[in-house]
C-alpha cells in the first residue's frame, strides 16, 4: 500500500498472469481484469492494470474512500469476450500481511481478503487527585486548580495517555459543560484549572475525566472525579464549597439598597423557606409613633399631678378656713362669759 501525491491511500501490485489454451500457457490477447470485490457481492471497484512485459501486468487500486467496514477478494478475469471457459475468472492469492492506516482503519491482507479494522484500543481510564483548591487570578476572578494523576490500563498494564485527557466541569442536570485547561508537569501527572466567576452559580457541578484518545473504545474511559469535601470560600456573593464529589454554591444572606428616595429592604435568613422582608421606613415610623405615645404618657401624667396638686391645696385650704372658724367660736364664746360676769 501507498499513498498518492495527494495523500490517498492506494494498493499496487505486479502480477504474471497466462491463460492456458488446449495445453498450452499463453499471453492473453486482450487486457485481462482485475477487480475488487466485497465479500458480500454488493461492491466492486475495477482497478487500473497495465503490462508491463511478456505475461507481466502492473495494477492498482485507491482504497482511501471505498467502504472500510466491507471485506474484499481480488479477481482477476480474462478479458477476452471469445473466452468460454468456466475457469476465466478466479481469485488472485495474497501473502497475508499488514499494508498500514487507512484513515482510522488498520489495513491488512488476511486469508487472501482485503479487511479493515478500526484502529481501536480498550483503556479504562483512572486518576487519583493531589491536590484542589481555589484561588484569585490577577483580575480578581476565582477559578479552581488542581492537580491530578492520570492512567490508562490497557490490556492490565497501566499506561501513559498517548493523547492528552480531557476535564471537563459539567452541570448535574446535563444543560452546561465547561471544558477545563489541562497539561502535563510529569509522567502521569497533570495541572488543571477553570474559572468559575460567571458560571451559572445556582446550578451543581462535577468534574468529568475522559481518555482524549478517538481511539479509546472503552467503557470505562470516563469517569467523575472524587473529590474530597471542603469549603472554597466565597465566589462574588456566593459560597463554594466541595460536597459528596459536588461543586455547590450557596447564597450568603445579604443587605441590598433599592435606592435612597424608595423603601429600603433588609433581606433576612429564611424561616421555613419564607424569607422576612422588614421595612427600615416602618420600623421608623413606628419609633415615631412610639415616641408620640411616650410624649402623651407624659403629659397625661403631667396633668394628673397638678390636679392632685390642687386638691391638695384645696384640702390644706378647707382645714386652715375650719381652724380659723373654730378659733373665732371660741373666742365669742370666751367674751359672752366675762360679760356675764
Amino acid at each position: 500500500m501507498k499513498q498518492a501525491a495527494n495523500g490517498a491511500s492506494y494498493i499496487s501490485g505486479e502480477i504474471v498472469i497466462v491463460e492456458w489454451v488446449d495445453g498450452v500457457s499463453t499471453v492473453p490477447e486482450v487486457l485481462p481484469k482485475i477487480t475488487l470485490k466485497s465479500t458480500d457481492g454488493t461492491v466492486s471497484y475495477e482497478s487500473f492494470i497495465t503490462p508491463t512485459g511478456t505475461n507481466t501486468y502492473y495494477f492498482d487500486q485507491y482504497i482511501e474512500d471505498i467502504n472500510h467496514s466491507k471485506e474484499y477478494i481480488y479477481e482477476l478475469e480474462s478479458g477476452n469476450p471469445k473466452n468460454v471457459s468456466e475457469n476465466k475468472k478466479m481469485q488472485i492469492t495474497i501473502p497475508n500481511q499488514d499494508l498500514g492506516m487507512v484513515k482510522e482503519w488498520k489495513t491488512k491482507i488476511e486469508d487472501n481478503k482485503l479487511i479493515f479494522i478500526p484502529d481501536t484500543y480498550i483503556g479504562n481510564i483512572n486518576s487519583e487527585l493531589k491536590r484542589f483548591d481555589m484561588k484569585q487570578a490577577a483580575n480578581g476572578a476565582s477559578y479552581i486548580s488542581g492537580e491530578i494523576v492520570i492512567v490508562e490500563w490497557v490490556d492490565g498494564v497501566s499506561t501513559v495517555p498517548e493523547v492528552l485527557p480531557k476535564i471537563t466541569l459539567k452541570s448535574t442536570d446535563g444543560m452546561v459543560s465547561y471544558e477545563s485547561f489541562i497539561t502535563p508537569t510529569g509522567t502521569n501527572t497533570y495541572y488543571f484549572d477553570q474559572y468559575i466567576e460567571d458560571i451559572d452559580h445556582s446550578k451543581e457541578y462535577i468534574y468529568e475525566l475522559e481518555s482524549g484518545n478517538p481511539k479509546n473504545v472503552s467503557e470505562n474511559k470516563k469517569m467523575q472525579i472524587t473529590i474530597p469535601n471542603q469549603d472554597l470560600g466565597m465566589v462574588k456573593e456566593w459560597k463554594a464549597k466541595i460536597e459528596n464529589n459536588i461543586l455547590k454554591f450557596e447564597v450568603m444572606p445579604k443587605i441590598e439598597n433599592v435606592s435612597e428616595d424608595k423603601e429600603q429592604i433588609q433581606t433576612l435568613p429564611e424561616v421555613n423557606g419564607v424569607q422576612n422582608e422588614t421595612s427600615i421606613e416602618v420600623e421608623n415610623q413606628e419609633k415615631i409613633e412610639n415616641s408620640n405615645d411616650s410624649k402623651n404618657n407624659i403629659i397625661e401624667a403631667d396633668k394628673k399631678e397638678e390636679h392632685e396638686n390642687e386638691t391638695e391645696e384645696n384640702k390644706k385650704e378647707q382645714i386652715e378656713n375650719t381652724e380659723n372658724s373654730r378659733k373665732d367660736t371660741q373666742n365669742r364664746i370666751e367674751e359672752v362669759k366675762k360679760n356675764e360676769k
